[in-house]
């Protein structure tokens, strides 16, 4: 089957906060970053029912170079990105995310 894969604008915010911290610590690391996400966001589009779910249908990818976590939804053949999370934060901040 083929996925759509859709990032919601709050995940979008996610990633551009992480990236911009990434970056102010060392120039470059924001790209790393991107990439990671890039990297296992194909695998995610590829075979999205591969993670296990955390929370009802959502589900969470974990990055391996960085401590975050892409949670997500699959609906039909649409995968929806609904945040990027630092491993350590609260759960109950994505978990109310749709």
């Amino acid at each position: 089957m083929k996925y759509t894969l859709y990032l919601q604008t709050a995940a979008i915010q996610d990633i551009q906060e992480a990236y911009d911290w990434y970056e102010a610590q060392k120039t470059g690391l924001g790209y790393t970053f991107l990439a990671t996400v890039g990297e296992i966001l194909a695998v995610i589009e590829q075979n999205p029912l591969v993670f296990v779910k955390v929370y009802k249908e959502k589900r969470r990818a974990v990055l391996q170079k960085f401590p975050y976590n892409i949670i997500y939804v699959v609906e039909a053949d649409l995968i929806r990105v609904s945040a990027v999370v630092h491993g350590k934060q609260d759960p109950n901040k994505w978990q109310k995310k749709k």
